[in-house]
């Protein structure tokens, strides 16, 4: 298992819901599970280390972000 940190975009909220998981679509599917309706995208936490996470989640639902929705 890895960790994953999964962006969330929906109608009931956004954030950042870290997940241990097999691999980036598990993680998706695992969040699926508590943020249903979302939008996802899930990123190894090594690839934040350093930056401004809430920086990039505005970024991300903004549609500026590297890592775009999947599901």
């Amino acid at each position: 298992m890895a960790s994953f940190s999964v962006f969330f975009d929906g109608p009931l909220g956004f954030g950042i819901q870290l997940v241990d998981a097999i691999d980036a679509d598990h993680a998706v599917e695992i969040t699926s599970g508590i943020h249903g309706g979302s939008r996802f995208s899930a990123v190894p936490p090594k690839e934040l280390e350093g930056c401004d996470k809430h920086k990039l989640l505005r970024a991300w639902i903004r549609g500026e972000g590297q890592h775009q929705a999947g599901q």
